[in-house]
């Protein structure tokens, strides 16, 4: 049986500031790991970094990510890294495209 609780702590431990799996806060160091990566794995790390700049625009105005949008996201990792890329591209534009769309009714301005 997984003790979901310390799994929950471990998890946030990660990603939280010097974590493992913290973001890369400096620019230069993640310009240079993105750089030393093959072109496919480039591109998809680089709409990958799109999408979580997106999602952070998301999370800032208090918006939720379409569902449907999750979901993709969600099953990116069954796909082929160049399938990955494709796709990732659009669901940037779609995302991109709700928040146009969104910011007509709402008075936010992109």
């Amino acid at each position: 049986m997984v003790d979901v609780k310390y799994l929950s702590e471990a998890i946030k431990k990660a990603f939280a500031p010097g974590g493992s799996l913290a973001p890369i806060e400096e620019h230069i160091e993640r310009e240079k790991l993105v750089n030393s990566l093959p072109k496919d794995e480039k591109a998809l790390a680089e709409g990958l970094s799109r999408y979580a700049d997106v999602c952070r625009f998301f999370a800032e105005h208090q918006m939720e990510v379409p569902p449907h949008i999750v979901r993709a996201v969600g099953r990116l990792h069954k796909l082929p890294i160049d399938a990955r890329v494709v796709q990732i591209e659009e669901i940037n534009q779609e995302l991109i495209e709700y928040l146009h769309n969104v910011s007509e009714d709402t008075g936010l301005r992109m």
